[in-house]
């Protein structure tokens, strides 16, 4: 059995408030879930659900990012962490990141508040990978873990740079597609290496899809929060 709840709109990163989803039992682990450009909540909830991580006492909070990127194909508003376009991938707004990061930083100490740092997770796809990376990161406090798929470096913007000194050990998370025609392969990688150069303790993890939400992803994935549990006792 799991519970959704409804969070305090004080919390808020886009237009409504984001919704918790979390077993019957003790929380152990909170986990919070940024989706991809043009995605909502329900993409990354219908993850946590298929890895039954409420059962297993992960958390699972899932904001929705404001509609604030156009659409390259359809012309239409596109919900987005940073304004983007998916032409220029790696460029970024970074007054609208910012935003996010003060935003997100603000969701992030209300679980903290709650269950202490070292029992909070961040996780992303795509635009939302990058995302988690540059604010958990630059969080004040180390948090329990991150983990990512189809994340992609930044370009003239170093965030493994501008991370905070305290994070520098916090355990990651690295997954990706072999055959992603968005964020190619080989971007993965780079954020992989650079990561494992600033001597943060990574877990790589490839994968034959493209580029879908935690495509393919299974176990491996339950199993590095199962190993992030803990952190904060």
């Amino acid at each position: 059995m799991t519970n959704e709840i409804e969070l305090a709109s004080a919390a808020h990163l886009g237009v409504e408030p984001p919704r918790a989803l979390e077993g019957r039992g003790r929380t152990e682990l909170s986990v919070i879930w940024l989706h991809g450009m043009g995605q909502g909540p329900e993409h990354p909830e219908a993850v946590a659900r298929r890895l039954a991580l409420p059962e297993a006492g992960v958390r699972g909070v899932f904001p929705r990012a404001p509609a604030q990127s156009r659409s390259s194909l359809t012309g239409r508003s596109a919900s987005s962490w940073f304004v983007q376009s998916i032409d220029r991938l790696w460029m970024v707004d970074l007054p609208s990141l910012q935003a996010t990061e003060t935003k997100l930083h603000a969701l992030i100490d209300s679980e903290v508040e709650r269950f202490g740092a070292g029992r909070v997770a961040l996780a992303g796809f795509s635009q939302g990978a990058v995302t988690a990376l540059y604010c958990g990161l630059r969080y004040r406090l180390p948090l329990a873990g991150i983990a990512v798929y189809a994340a992609f470096p930044l370009r003239g913007l170093d965030f493994f740079d501008e991370q905070h000194p305290v994070t520098a050990s916090v355990p990651l998370w690295i997954g990706h597609g072999r055959r992603d025609w968005v964020v190619p392969f080989g971007s993965g990688e780079q954020v992989r290496d650079e990561l494992s150069s600033r001597g943060h303790p990574v877990q790589w993890r490839r994968y034959r899809g493209g580029h879908e939400i935690f495509g393919g992803v299974g176990g491996e994935l339950a199993e590095f929060f199962e190993g992030l549990k803990g952190h904060g006792s």
